[in-house]
């Protein structure tokens, strides 16, 4: 989708002409403008172009209207929100910064907002939570189109329609305004905060809710002390605390033994 190969431009849905000439075969052109609104304003190297999943569906349902003559019941209704999935981008809930935050609210608020973009992204890269990572699955999953690049390389992008403007705000905006990592905010720093704080009923409570969620009886169905699961889910935890914690050590030699782990702020 971010191929400014002119050959490809123009195969990935309709363009302006198609759309037209489909709305006429079928006695709909006059609700054009109900389609440019909801389902136009991908832009593909050049081209500018509707979705087609969402053209043809609003041909199919309406043709019926024309040929009933109960055209009154004609509506632009959200045919894309059922046919893609968020949980990839669910996954960086807690990961993104409140600097992420504002710009998913510059896009609902019909803003251009301009990023990197991770152009060769695989799904490897996922675990790594990067924002960049995370502004290139919003484009290749259709909730953001690109406009352009910047003189320094960032991508211009928005949000192309106004029904993608209802399932980014339902799919997107909803899940992460809650849960976004500022400061405290990230489970990660809160039970690292705790831990310098001398802070145990929190760090335990936040540790409980975290093992209830990801861990299972049968993790511990091995040779191996428990211990080890333990301190290895437990540095996993550290880990995502970023530049909060510095020094970080596991299972270091200190005095007359190993101590289990430490770190500074």
């Amino acid at each position: 989708v971010l191929d400014t190969q002119i050959q490809f431009s123009s195969i990935i849905g309709f363009n302006k002409q198609e759309t037209v000439k489909l709305l006429n075969d079928y006695g709909l052109t006059k609700y054009l403008p109900c389609l440019r609104n909801n389902y136009d304003g991908y832009k593909f190297f050049h081209d500018d172009i509707f979705c087609p999943w969402d053209v043809l569906n609003f041909v199919a349902k309406n043709y019926l209207h024309v040929q009933n003559r109960t055209e009154q019941y004609i509506r632009a209704e959200n045919f894309w929100n059922n046919s893609t999935s968020s949980n990839a981008l669910k996954g960086y809930v807690n990961y993104l910064s409140s600097n992420v935050n504002t710009q998913l609210q510059d896009l609902v608020d019909g803003k251009n907002i301009e990023v990197a973009v991770n152009d060769a992204m695989n799904y490897d890269d996922l675990r790594w939570h990067h924002p960049e990572d995370f502004f290139s699955l919003l484009i290749h999953t259709g909730y953001l189109t690109c406009l352009g690049f910047t003189p320094d390389g960032k991508y211009l992008l928005r949000i192309p329609n106004k029904e993608i403007l209802e399932c980014f705000k339902k799919n997107i905006q909803d899940n992460f305004d809650d849960t976004v990592v500022s400061g405290h905010e990230n489970k990660a720093v809160k039970i690292a905060a705790s831990f310098l704080n001398g802070d145990a009923e929190t760090a335990e409570n936040e540790l409980s809710l975290l093992l209830q969620s990801y861990i299972s009886i049968r993790d511990f169905a091995s040779k191996s002390k428990k211990e080890n699961l333990y301190q290895g889910f437990l540095s996993g935890i550290l880990a995502n605390c970023g530049s909060f914690i510095s020094e970080y050590r596991s299972n270091s030699e200190a005095g007359d033994g190993y101590l289990d782990f430490s770190f500074k702020e």
